[in-house]
């Protein structure tokens, strides 16, 4: 599903061939750069030798266009995508095995208010979010001799909508400068459903094989919210190249299956380009 927001918000992306009225701007940007969290290690409580931290994608594409003076309105549609985080443990008779995955993608649409003071520029924006998320979980046990064989599976995704508010600035580093520095924050809340699959496969001793598989479903909020500064190079009147780091934070509020969903928080690195015609 994340890549079709993807490849569906690039195709938008790709249509710059549209007439404007006078005065009128539209900018694209896209972003990429590489994120990470240590959700796996708080889920185990597993110290930094013992277990990697959590490593993954980050890609974003968007399109501002101006409304009339002062107002203007923005789309995007961006991915974090982790890898999976492997860890085994091994002694003389047995061997145990955790995975743990995390992936999301988030569309969002808003109106804002532009504000120019003190040689800044400000703008609020109020819109609406589309989140999915996916976490996938997974550990296994077994020995030698084969008595104890143990395989169990976890995977929860969500997918909600709900409304958003975000709130940048930017500012030249000196009067004229083509250098300048930014800043974004942004929060939404989505409601939707959360939907976990358990599945359980299990050898244990004399007893007989267990095993089974069941799937449940709440609807709950999930809170998403990011923070976002970095520097921009203006080459030119259309054109200008950024860098900037990012944290992401998704939480819910889940009184069923929160347990089932663990809270996530990834920090991201990225590069990015912006042209407007």
């Amino acid at each position: 599903m994340n890549a079709g927001i993807a490849v569906g918000a690039a195709s938008m992306a790709s249509a710059s061939s549209v007439a404007f009225a006078d005065g009128e701007k539209m900018n694209f940007s896209v972003e990429g750069g590489v994120t990470s969290s240590e959700f796996s290690r708080d889920k185990l409580g597993a110290p930094a030798d013992v277990m990697d931290s959590d490593i993954g994608l980050y890609g974003s594409v968007g399109v501002v266009r101006d409304i009339q003076p002062g107002w203007d309105w923005s789309a995007s549609a961006s991915s974090l995508n982790f890898v999976p985080n492997v860890e085994t443990e091994e002694d003389e008779d047995d061997v145990a095995s955790y995975s743990h995955e995390f992936d999301a993608g988030f569309v969002d649409f808003d109106i804002g208010r532009n504000y120019d003071a003190a040689g800044a520029q400000f703008r609020i924006g109020l819109g609406i979010e589309a989140l999915s998320t996916t976490q996938e979980k997974g550990f296994s046990a077994n020995t030698d001799d084969g008595d104890v064989f143990l395989d169990s599976d976890i995977s929860s995704s969500f997918v909600g909508l709900g409304p958003q508010v975000s709130a940048e600035g930017s500012m030249e580093v000196r009067q004229g400068s083509p250098l300048s520095i930014y800043g974004r924050a942004s929060a939404a809340l989505t409601r939707g459903v959360l939907t976990v699959d358990k599945g359980l496969i299990g050898i244990a001793n004399d007893f007989d094989d267990i095993g089974g598989n069941i799937t449940v479903d709440e609807t709950t909020n999930v809170f998403h919210g990011a923070l976002d500064v970095g520097i921009e190079y203006e080459v030119n009147e259309s054109t200008a190249f950024r860098a900037g780091i990012r944290r992401d934070i998704f939480r819910s509020d889940s009184d069923d299956l929160g347990d089932l969903f663990d809270d996530v928080t990834s920090d991201t690195a990225y590069v990015g380009v912006s042209v407007s015609f």
